[in-house]
């Protein structure tokens, strides 16, 4: 599933002015709280996106992201500590009410934020939004390029430690 969840966003990052390492922190920080609002492993990662992109299109700094998203989930809207819910007009009995309506909490928060949508391809052909994905682009391409690297020199090293000590 967390291989699932970071393709998705991998592929998400690319597209959007969030980069994985944004996203990934999103997820990570709203899976256990929208899981409780029984919100589906795919409706978590698509959040995780959407979510994201209002909070940038917004211009809040990145830094916000997950506060912004995971006051939401958690139910704990202030308005001082809320700017996305406030600016949609997000509370949190709005949020319970939500749990009970057909598609739940998702289906609601998909529809607030569904005008920000066409905010984001706009950005997204922004001097920033290319720039941060060709940044991702290249760390991913690292990522993937390093990995196999690493396992090999991992063996390696085990074997040389095998010349030193007796391992079982």
């Amino acid at each position: 599933m967390a291989s699932k969840a970071a393709e998705r966003l991998r592929v998400a990052a690319l597209t959007t002015t969030v980069s994985m390492s944004e996203l990934m922190g999103v997820f990570q920080a709203i899976v256990g709280p929208a899981s409780a609002l029984g919100m589906s492993f795919d409706e978590i990662i698509d959040f995780s996106v959407f979510g994201s992109t209002a909070v940038k299109a917004l211009g809040l700094r990145k830094d916000q992201l997950v506060q912004e998203l995971r006051s939401i989930v958690t139910g704990n809207i202030t308005a001082r500590s809320s700017t996305l819910a406030t600016a949609l007009g997000i509370t949190n009995e709005d949020i319970e009410n939500a749990k009970s309506q057909v598609g739940g909490v998702f289906a609601f928060l998909q529809e607030r934020m569904a005008g920000f949508a066409e905010l984001s391809k706009q950005q997204g052909a922004s001097f920033e939004a290319i720039w941060t994905n060709i940044q991702d682009g290249i760390q991913q391409t690292q990522e993937r390029a390093f990995t196999g690297l690493f396992a090999r020199l991992k063996s390696e090293l085990a074997e040389v430690q095998g010349l030193f000590f007796q391992t079982t």
